[in-house]
């Protein structure tokens, strides 16, 4: 018996992309990215590729400041996103969305938060898969919350 040394190709590492105004992302430079948004009021849409153009894509978006202003993630179709969202600010009932819809809001005005903060708080993050039909969505918020919007706004 011999002993059989296996190669093991090291893991793939994340690009991180900290965006401080509106971003429109693509499959080529985006596909396994984080992006975190870092600006308190520059950054108002995050724009993803149409579904049919972005099949296999994975991204997670994660708010990097404390948030004082809505911003969107746009799914580039009617009924593009799937999207499940939960707010725990781990002192009230948790909210839970389960959502179809073009875009995911995230309105930073409707958590309470730890302390009374209404603000959207550094961690709070969203997954996003594509299968070529549309957008999956995880979302999980301290205080904002994650909606399912159709239009954009709140």
């Amino acid at each position: 018996m011999g002993l059989k040394v296996l190669s093991v190709a090291p893991a793939e590492r994340s690009s991180v992309y900290n965006i401080t105004s509106d971003t429109t992302l693509t499959k080529i430079k985006h596909d396994g990215a984080i992006i975190v948004v870092n600006h308190l009021t520059g950054v108002s849409a995050i724009d993803l590729p149409a579904a049919a153009d972005a099949e296999g894509m994975k991204v997670t978006i994660i708010v990097g400041v404390t948030v004082t202003s809505d911003f969107h993630i746009d799914g580039q179709g009617t009924s593009a996103i799937r999207m499940h969202a939960v707010a725990d600010d781990g002192a009230e009932a948790t909210n839970t969305v389960w959502g179809v819809n073009r875009y995911i809001v995230y309105d930073e005005s409707e958590g309470s938060g730890l302390g009374g903060a209404a603000n959207g708080i550094i961690g709070d993050i969203c997954e996003l898969v594509c299968t070529g039909g549309f957008w999956v969505a995880k979302c999980f918020s301290r205080t904002g919350t994650w909606i399912s919007d159709s239009d954009g706004t709140i």
